[in-house]
């Protein structure tokens, strides 16, 4: 407002928005799941993408099951190497076998610094159960903006780019 003199002083307006898990703000998320039950012999990938996101979290559904090793859920790179560093082969909850699914039981959830994945379902020729179901969810980075005449305004109040980062905190 001009010819306000509280106006004049203050500060440029910036505008601190965050897209992340941990910060409360909404993100999107993405669903993705076998059949239920799924079928035998049967292998396929989907991609799971996010792009320009720091991480992608894997958190799967408590009624997850699947035949311990020999039907599994994977995730890889693009370079085609495994997302997780100890465990290639997420499977498990058949007869009452440990369910090894990241988020589920002490299994924490799976968090890839990556913003693309690929998810590899294969199942053999016998024993089936429910399935699988997971939520991906990015994680951002926390990104400033302001208004165009907000930098010239701050420099000309003798405010560096620090200073004014540093108000917003």
């Amino acid at each position: 407002v001009a010819g306000n003199a509280a106006a004049d002083n203050a500060l440029p307006e910036f505008v601190v928005t965050k897209n992340r898990r941990s910060g409360g703000y909404p993100v999107e998320k993405k669903v993705f799941e076998s059949s239920h039950p799924y079928a035998d012999n049967h292998d396929s990938t989907e991609e799971i993408s996010f792009p320009g996101a720091d991480s992608i979290t894997i958190v799967f559904d408590p009624q997850t099951s699947t035949e311990q090793n020999y039907d599994w859920v994977k995730f890889t790179l693009r370079d085609g190497s495994s997302a997780h560093p100890n465990h290639e082969k997420f499977s498990g909850g058949r007869g009452s076998s440990r369910k090894l699914f990241p988020g589920i039981e002490d299994c924490p959830p799976l968090v890839v610094h990556a913003d693309f994945l690929n998810l590899v379902f294969h199942t053999d020729g016998s024993n089936n159960d429910w399935g699988w179901k997971l939520t991906a969810t990015p994680d951002y980075p926390t990104r400033l903006m302001h208004r165009p005449n907000d930098d010239a305004a701050a420099v000309a109040k003798g405010l560096s780019l620090n200073q004014r980062v540093e108000v917003l905190k």
